[in-house]
């Protein structure tokens, strides 16, 4: 199944869902975790517990919800594939949450993050630019 389908998939099996399943009680961070995975992944193991941290980073940080950030981070790189940029979910969070003195919302970062990635800058590049915001 290609990652696309999977996001696809896990979008809209997590969406229909009711809230008495196991899966509507996924975290965010985990549906994250499962989509950079390509498949399902325990909750309890270290992979999904760094993005675990991340998120709850992020939360902290900004006014945004944890549903909000973990959206705008899949629509992001769903975007960034269509160009055949590839990144993980993971990283993308990681370059936002790296902001030392964030001033704007997490939304308007990762938009930035889009740009810069789509106007050829490296994630590295990308990362470091939203510094400079």
């Amino acid at each position: 199944m290609k990652k696309n389908q999977l996001t696809f998939l896990v979008i809209l099996v997590f969406s229909t869902l009711t809230a008495n399943s196991l899966f509507a009680q996924t975290s965010m961070a985990h549906t994250l975790a499962i989509l950079d995975h390509g498949s399902y992944i325990r909750p309890n193991t270290e992979f999904v517990q760094t993005y675990e941290r991340v998120m709850n980073q992020l939360d902290r940080k900004f006014s945004e919800t944890k549903q909000q950030i973990g959206d705008m981070t899949v629509k992001v790189n769903n975007l960034l594939e269509e160009d055949r940029i590839f990144q993980t979910n993971l990283s993308i969070m990681q370059a936002v949450n790296n902001i030392e003195r964030p001033t704007r919302t997490y939304n308007v970062y990762v938009a930035y993050y889009l740009t810069y990635r789509q106007s050829g800058y490296n994630h590295v590049t990308a990362s470091r630019a939203l510094n400079n915001l």
